[in-house]
């Protein structure tokens, strides 16, 4: 039985409801428990207390008397920011307005789960099989409402939109504030898709110029300290295989593999994915959601689809003599 066309757009966001439940509840119980900060949306929490601090002139990657306070993650690293100084020159403004931390963690909540209503909507069954199955990361970062939540939406805009530059933007936005994402400059190599690479490149720059502004030049000596006495999250590959290097490598691996199959772009770009996703030492299960981005290169074959069953439709007898 074929449904109307209101019908299966009741489907569709009903899809969407499953594929986004599972998320949701995952979510509420990792916040329940910790209803008060540092505990409810703890990276939001971080950002806010380096915006904070900034702010009112104290050390980025240290505690002074009557700082708010954030989470320590035991066994990793005492800094009070583990992340690069972007991020929290970004903080600077939000933290200036009283209502910045709630609309960062609305947009994160937004980002992510739009990202997957998009997919479910253009992708059926597939999207909701994968957000699903990423349904406890995607529950623990809108816990914790962490910028990752908005990398898998710019993953996929970066994928549809590839033949436009603009997309070395979202690409060098996300390293400068992240490091690992510079991964993905790989599969821009690969397809020889050089102005995105300008940038992305440029972007990045840009983003590290404005953390030593927003921060002050020394944060990043600062912060290349840190880096070096942090230890690897519990879950991330070195600390699983017991190698210290192990998660550098496969960033390294990663980005050279993406280079080499530049001649087939799907697989270059989900390598890109892959690897920048796993290979951070900071990985946990919430960082996985830029996984999501695999789904990407599906919408694509979708589309052309869809444009042609609507080609078909539009040249069929009954069509052109109603």
């Amino acid at each position: 039985m074929k449904l109307s066309k209101r019908g299966s757009q009741i489907v569709r966001w009903l899809l969407v409801v499953i594929a986004i439940l599972p998320s949701i509840g995952f979510a509420r119980v990792a916040i329940t428990p910790y209803l008060d900060p540092p505990y409810s949306f703890i990276d939001a929490n971080t950002y806010l207390a380096a915006g904070e601090r900034l702010n009112v002139g104290h050390p980025l990657y240290s505690l002074s008397p009557g700082d708010r306070p954030v989470l320590f993650v035991e066994g990793t690293s005492t800094a009070a920011l583990l992340s690069p100084p972007p991020i929290a020159a970004i903080w600077r403004p939000i933290a200036a307005v009283s209502w910045g931390y709630e609309a960062w963690v609305a947009a994160c909540w937004v980002a992510l789960l739009g990202t997957v209503a998009y997919l479910v909507l253009r992708l059926g069954m597939l999207a909701v099989l994968a957000a699903i199955a990423l349904s406890f990361g995607i529950g623990q970062q809108l816990a914790d409402a962490n910028v990752t939540s908005f990398f898998p939406g710019l993953l996929i805009l970066s994928w549809n939109y590839r033949s436009k530059p603009w997309i070395g933007a979202a690409i060098g936005a996300m390293g400068a504030i992240k490091l690992a994402p510079f991964v993905v400059t790989g599969w821009l190599i690969g397809e020889r898709r050089w102005r995105a690479l300008a940038v992305a490149i440029a972007t990045g720059l840009g983003m590290f110029l404005m953390g030593a502004i927003g921060a002050g030049p020394a944060s990043y000596g600062d912060y290349l300290g840190v880096a070096q006495g942090a230890g690897s999250s519990p879950y991330s590959l070195s600390h699983l295989t017991g190698i210290s290097w192990f998660s550098q490598a496969i960033l390294a691996i990663g980005f050279v593999l993406a280079i080499a199959l530049g001649r087939y772009p799907r697989l270059s770009f989900g390598v890109a994915v892959v690897a920048s996703t796993i290979g951070t030492p900071a990985l946990y299960v919430a960082s996985l959601v830029p996984l999501l981005a695999l789904t990407a290169p599906l919408l694509e074959g979708r589309s052309r689809a869809r444009t042609s069953a609507e080609r078909a439709g539009a040249t069929s007898p009954l069509v052109a003599g109603s």
